[in-house]
């Protein structure tokens, strides 16, 4: 998968992020990021309340097993301090993860450098089940999953798609009243 945006690392250089012009370090998630003829939007409620609904949505973005990157902040760093404050993320519960690399990024608004790391190779059935977790309740991260086609954010109420304008289209058509219109024209 390659992917370009950038955003600015401790060291000044330039580290990619994704292909869908969403900024990792950007204080807003990645759905409020784009247009809106590129993004979609599921309440986890909706998914409680529609069981089949997560199989489903799966069932058209993966037809096969597929692979993703998963990206997520695991630790800080204040500007005074040398030791990073590592994350209890317990992904390992979910994911095999075995090649995976770290970025430092100074976030300006925090004082305080992130720890970006990503996990490469995460097969779409272990995201699927994280997802399930989530739905059921389970704590989230500031977690995103890219796919050469979509990038991924969930979190503890919702999950966001980002994707192109015709795959988007084709989610809501498929799904009219499932997916979230509250903040659409935003």
């Amino acid at each position: 998968m390659v992917i370009i945006i950038f955003c600015e690392e401790a060291s000044g250089r330039m580290i990619p992020a994704n292909t869908f012009g969403v900024d990792m370090t950007n204080a807003a998630t990645p759905y409020f990021q784009v247009v809106k003829d590129n993004r979609i939007r599921f309440g986890l409620e909706t998914f409680r309340q529609h069981p089949g609904l997560a199989k489903s949505l799966f069932h058209h973005l993966f037809p096969i097993e597929e692979k993703l990157d998963m990206t997520f902040i695991s630790g800080y760093q204040d500007i005074d301090s040398t030791r990073v404050r590592r994350e209890k993320l317990n992904l390992r519960r979910f994911f095999k993860i075995n090649n995976w690399s770290n970025e430092v990024v100074w976030q300006e608004e925090m004082s305080s450098y992130f720890v970006f790391s990503t996990v490469k190779n995460v097969k779409s059935s272990a995201f699927f089940r994280y997802t399930l977790k989530m739905i059921d309740g389970h704590t989230s991260l500031y977690i995103c999953f890219v796919h050469r086609a979509f990038l991924f954010y969930i979190s503890s109420d919702v999950l966001d798609i980002v994707a192109n304008a015709h795959t988007i289209r084709r989610l809501k058509d498929l799904f009219p009243e499932m997916y979230d219109t509250f903040y659409e024209d935003e």
